[in-house]
């Protein structure tokens, strides 16, 4: 395992919450696949890629939707990051169609991409939102 949930990672909303939990068991899971050198790398990376997707329609489409129901005031450069981080999947999926792609590495970029993710953007946007979400009601 590779990333615990710890106090200070909350957002102090349950939902949110919830689903950045979700993205730490992905992290792990991709960890492990990594660590016992699947031999079905690339289909395990295939079905990863698709959950980020899946994951990161639902989970920016959350918290989007309370920028908006709130009146966040960092809503334009939060949404701007939401994008570049579907940016950067779409890249990884691209992958997906090279059957000479080298996905141990590419796998491997993956999974550090995804952990600088979880700390940059949690620790240093999600966590500005906390009080505005709060103040409007939502824990």
């Amino acid at each position: 395992m590779l990333l615990n949930w710890k106090k200070e990672y909350s957002v102090n909303v349950k939902e949110i919450d919830a689903q950045h939990k979700k993205l730490i068991e992905m992290i792990n899971e991709l960890y492990e696949i990594i660590n016992n050198k699947n031999e079905n790398l690339q289909k395990e990376f295939t079905r990863v890629v698709g959950e980020l997707e899946e994951y990161k329609n639902y989970h920016f489409s959350t918290e989007e939707k309370y920028f908006h129901q709130f009146n966040y005031e960092n809503t334009e450069d939060h949404i701007a990051k939401h994008i570049a981080f579907g940016k950067k999947i779409e890249e990884f999926k691209e992958h997906l169609s090279n059957p000479n792609e080298n996905y141990p590495q590419i796998c491997f970029d993956l999974l550090d991409y995804l952990e600088d993710w979880f700390f940059a953007h949690l620790i240093g946007d999600d966590k500005k939102y906390t009080k505005t979400f709060n103040e409007n009601g939502l824990f």
